[in-house]
């Protein structure tokens, strides 16, 4: 995706923390790095589990907590996986290159429920209900945090405080990333809201 945006013109800035915001007249100016204010006519907060704290400094309360999941990388032979499988067993997918993504839920800090340990059962029963998966290998297993709005629903939209301030957050963000970047592209460019996204407004929390 970030090929892509390059391809398209887009500036790609890497290890650039967002320090804070320039807000003139309750608008937004800019975004404010250590290297100096990057001037904008609109931001659009998309940080995951740090969006909230991102709204926060402009005065917005947004309830989206992090919520760990334990995600898997296996070595694996091409073509295993077409599409995404989710069942009782597993979650899982396949990049183009081989390499096989897994998720499971967080348990609790127990030793057998550590990411080492689930990638092991995870392996199992990857082996288990795909044919050709018996020589896949665990290559990596951490916890990750997913941003949860309270209620289950997306955040996406402008926030009523700060004028040129949009937030998308949401999971799976992932699995929704196409939709969602259509419809908030066009209601950014274009200045069409999506009734699609009525329900998912930050409004709806800062009432």
């Amino acid at each position: 995706m970030l090929a892509a945006a390059r391809a398209l013109g887009a500036t790609v800035l890497t290890h650039t923390p967002v320090l804070g915001f320039a807000i003139q007249d309750a608008k937004v100016m800019g975004v404010e790095t250590a290297t100096g204010i990057i001037e904008a006519d609109v931001i659009v907060l998309a940080a995951g589990t740090g969006t909230a704290a991102l709204a926060a400094q402009m005065g917005a309360s947004l309830p989206i907590h992090a919520s760990p999941a334990i995600f898997m990388r296996y070595k694996a032979p091409l073509g295993l996986v077409r599409g995404i499988i989710s069942s009782h067993a597993m979650e899982v997918r396949q990049n183009a290159d081989g390499t096989l993504l897994a998720a499971e839920d967080y348990v609790d800090e127990a030793p057998e429920n550590q990411p080492a340990a689930m990638a092991q059962r995870t392996a199992s029963a990857i082996r288990n209900e795909v044919e050709g998966a018996e020589a896949i290998v665990p290559e990596l297993a951490c916890i990750g945090l997913r941003p949860m709005p309270f209620d289950g629903v997306p955040v996406i939209g402008y926030l009523p405080q700060v004028a040129g301030v949009y937030v998308c957050a949401m999971h799976p963000g992932v699995v929704l990333a196409a939709i969602v970047g259509q419809l908030a592209s066009e209601e950014i460019v274009d200045g069409q809201p999506a009734s699609a996204l009525e329900a998912c407004r930050p409004a709806r929390f800062l009432a």
